[in-house]
């Protein structure tokens, strides 16, 4: 997707047909890759916060231009306009998002989703927060029936966190949404828009790489 501006990318969701729906990603690690962390759904991923005023590229607040890309644009220069693009098209997305997940929860739930059944300090220490921090997050979305907790055979005092049955709607749900609302932006682009889209996915799914 592209506008006034340069080009607008989405952030990455995991991809439909993977664990339920949806684009890949969150994270990813889908969601992101994992994530949003867009890592979905995650978007694993470019959070809003940190994002500059759309146009202003961080040559322009004075930083050195540290060397030209392929198009003539420097690398400073591109790297500015792609975190503006990419964090604003993911607060568009989270705008969208059915149900009531946190940015936090959503993360974790993708995670679960990808290496569940998982013990909760793996999860916190995937998700980097405090153990007991994730302890309560994931006694909450129990209550609201994402996640299951069952017994941990290799540790008696342990518990494996694993996805619900609920949890796998609510993905589902977020996926179907940040599509659709992808697609509508992907309607009111030109075909040479699109194909340079297109073109670019490899680059950019290069970039989510760790």
């Amino acid at each position: 997707m592209t506008s006034s501006g340069g080009p607008v990318v989405a952030a990455s969701l995991p991809q439909a047909g993977t664990s339920g729906a949806g684009a890949s990603g969150a994270g990813a690690s889908g969601a992101g890759a994992s994530g949003v962390g867009m890592s979905g759904v995650g978007m694993s991923g470019v959070g809003a916060s940190g994002v500059g005023a759309p146009g202003v590229g961080m040559s322009d607040v004075g930083e050195p231009a540290a060397g030209a890309s392929g198009a003539g644009m420097s690398d400073v220069e591109l790297a500015g306009r792609l975190r503006v693009a990419v964090g604003l098209l993911v607060r568009r997305l989270r705008q969208r998002d059915p149900g009531h997940l946190s940015p936090a929860q959503l993360s974790a739930l993708v995670t679960v989703e990808a290496a569940g059944p998982i013990r909760n300090g793996d999860l916190a220490a995937r998700e980097n927060v405090a153990a007991p921090t994730m302890t309560r997050m994931i006694g909450a979305m129990e209550e609201a029936g994402l996640v299951n907790r069952g017994p941990d055979p290799s540790d008696a005092r342990g518990s494996l966190v694993s996805l619900a049955p609920g949890g796998a709607a609510a993905l589902r749900a977020l996926r179907r949404e940040r599509n659709n609302l992808l697609i509508e932006r992907l309607a009111a682009l030109s075909p040479e828009q699109r194909a340079a889209l297109e073109a670019a996915l490899p680059a950019l799914e290069a970039l989510r790489d760790d």
